[in-house]
């Protein structure tokens, strides 16, 4: 099974995830590898595996991935994939975007999806808590913008399970998300 975390950026899906990580036992984080680089707050193996893009395109070249995504950023080309064991005993929880979402969900039908709601205001302000540079600044504003097209039809969707307002306490939010995800067969 995998519990499915997905919203826009700074919608809190890190945070619900990692609460729900310490919540559920004999659950492992899903951990894409990305090409872009590391922030202050991130661990290389922890919150994504960094590789070089030459790197990266060889583990696609291969077959690795189960689904992989490119992102233009103001920095340059990003690229994002994720690698899942197929034992389908095993209980995870990944977040991603709407578009890995949809792909995962195609290729796997124990996949229990979860969108946090925020509206924009709040994060942009979340986002621009973490770093304050200019750079990051176009970035976020870039991020914000680009999420209102990605994201617009999750709701309207009928894809997800569960749609919750990411607005509330995120040990809430995990709270109902254990609730209801836990109560499907076979888990």
């Amino acid at each position: 099974m995998i519990i499915f975390i997905c919203g826009a950026s700074g919608s809190g899906k890190d945070t619900v995830a990692n609460i729900l990580l310490n919540k559920v036992d004999r659950t492992e984080k899903v951990i894409r590898y990305a090409t872009r680089p590391r922030r202050d707050n991130e661990e290389d193996g922890v919150d994504y595996n960094f590789v070089d893009e030459s790197v990266f395109l060889e583990m696609n070249e291969r077959g690795d991935f189960i689904e992989i995504e490119s992102i233009e950023t103001v920095y340059g080309m990003w690229y994002y994939g994720t690698m899942i064991d197929n034992d389908i005993s095993k209980r995870y929880i990944m977040t991603a975007s709407f578009n890995v979402y949809k792909a995962i969900k195609e290729k796997r039908d124990d996949v229990f999806g979860v969108f946090l709601n925020v509206d924009e205001y709040t994060r942009l302000m979340r986002v621009l808590s973490r770093d304050k540079s200019d750079i990051a600044v176009r970035e976020a504003c870039r991020r914000i913008g680009t999420d209102y097209i990605d994201f617009k039809d999750c709701i309207s969707s009928g894809l997800f399970d569960m749609v919750v307002d990411g607005t509330q306490d995120a040990e809430h939010i995990a709270n109902l998300v254990h609730s209801e995800a836990f109560k499907m067969p076979g888990i």
